[in-house]
């Protein structure tokens, strides 16, 4: 299946049972997104490490002078260096 362009640039979620295959479609479309010189935000609810690394390598293998950027989980609920609980 191939998506129009339009329809390729709005966000995605994936959701589904484990073992379903969710981290491979994310990959898979990372690495289209790389290829058309698109910016990826991808989150992990769970933060796995491995995802993280596959999302990453998606992109590189694509773009390898990209520069991708990770966050751990907690750094995004920092605001001028305090923690700030989630709401």
């Amino acid at each position: 299946m191939v998506l129009p362009d339009h329809a390729a640039r709005l966000p995605e979620l994936a959701i589904g049972q484990s073992g379903a295959g969710k981290s491979t479609y994310i990959g898979r479309r990372v690495f289209l997104a790389a290829g058309q010189d698109r910016q990826v935000i991808a989150l992990d609810g769970k933060g796995d490490r491995g995802f993280v690394q596959a999302v990453t390598d998606a992109y590189l293998a694509v773009r390898p002078a990209g520069r991708p950027s990770t966050c751990s989980p907690t750094s995004l609920w920092t605001a001028g260096g305090a923690t700030r609980p989630p709401r």
